[in-house]
C-alpha cells in the first residue's frame, strides 16, 4: 500500500487563508466620501428626548450627516439605532427628492416593530427599485404614542443612487458607496450588529464628521457655517444636532 505524503504546513496555512477569504467579508479600505455629494439636508432626530424614553442616546441614522451617502444598489439597506428598551411601532418612509420643496412624493411606507439597538431594512426585491441618478429621502419615525403624533421621534437623511463604475474593484467603502459598504458589513452578521468591519467603517465616519465639526467650532455662530452645510435654518440647533450625532455615532461604534 502506497504511503501518503507528509502534509506541508505551508500548504495547509495557504488553504486556510483561502477559505477565510471565501467566508469572511473583506476588510474594507478606508471610507472615502464622494467628491461631488453636495451638502446634506438631514434633520437628525427631531426630538430633544432622543427616544421615546428618557436617556442620553437618541434615534440615530447610520449615514453621513455632512455629506450625502451614495449607493449603487436599487434596493439598498438602511440602518439605524433605536435607544428605547420598550417596543414601539416604527414607520420607514421613502420619498422622492424635490430640489425646490425638499420633500417630494411618498414612494413607500413600511411599518415594523422596534427593538433596542441596531435595526436594518432592505427594500423588497420583489418591488420596483430606486432609479439610478436620483436622490431620495428616507425617514424613520418611532411612534411613542399613536394617539399623539406630536410625540413621535423622527429622523431623516438623504441617499443618492449612482451608476457603478466600469472599473469598480468591489470595494464599496473606498469608492464612496456608504450604504453598500455598511449594508455588506451588516449582512455578514447573524443579527443586526456592526461586527469588526462595520465598527471600523463607522469610526471612519465619526472621524470625517469630527473634522467638519472642528471647522464649524472655529467659526462664530453668526457666520452660519453649520446652517450652510446641513441646510438647517437655526444655526444653534444645527450645531447641537451635529455634536449629538457625532457623540452617538462614537458610542454605537464602540
Amino acid at each position: 500500500m502506497a504511503q501518503s505524503s507528509p502534509i506541508n504546513p505551508r500548504s495547509v496555512a495557504y488553504l486556510i487563508f483561502i477559505i477565510l477569504l471565501a467566508v469572511t467579508p473583506t476588510m474594507q479600505a478606508e471610507y472615502t466620501p464622494p467628491a461631488d455629494s453636495g451638502g446634506n439636508e438631514s434633520t437628525g432626530s427631531t426630538s430633544s428626548r432622543g427616544g421615546c424614553e428618557d436617556g442620553e442616546s437618541m434615534l440615530t441614522l447610520l449615514a453621513p450627516m455632512t455629506h450625502i451617502g451614495q449607493t449603487v444598489s436599487t434596493h439598498p439597506t438602511f440602518v439605524w439605532y433605536v435607544p428605547d428598551s420598550e417596543t414601539y411601532s416604527v414607520e420607514f418612509r421613502l420619498f422622492s427628492y424635490d430640489s425646490k420643496n425638499f420633500w417630494g412624493s411618498e414612494i413607500t411606507m413600511i411599518e415594523i416593530l422596534s427593538s433596542q439597538g441596531l435595526m436594518k431594512l432592505s427594500l423588497p426585491k420583489n418591488e420596483p427599485g430606486l432609479e439610478v441618478g436620483q436622490r431620495y429621502i428616507w425617514e424613520i419615525a418611532i411612534l411613542c404614542d399613536p394617539n399623539h403624533p406630536s410625540r413621535d421621534v423622527v429622523a431623516s437623511n438623504q441617499i443618492n443612487v449612482v451608476h457603478k463604475p466600469q472599473s469598480f474593484d468591489g470595494n464599496f467603502a473606498e469608492n464612496g458607496f456608504w450604504y453598500d459598504a455598511l449594508g455588506e458589513a451588516i449582512e455578514s452578521t447573524e443579527k443586526p450588529k456592526l461586527g469588526e468591519v462595520g465598527a471600523k467603517l463607522l469610526k471612519e465616519l465619526v472621524n470625517l464628521e469630527e473634522e467638519k465639526w472642528k471647522i464649524i467650532q472655529e467659526t462664530p455662530e453668526d457666520e452660519k457655517q453649520c446652517r450652510q452645510l446641513l441646510k438647517i435654518e437655526d444655526e444653534k440647533q444645527c450645531r447641537q444636532l451635529l455634536k449629538k450625532f457625532i457623540e452617538n455615532l462614537r458610542i454605537i461604534a464602540g
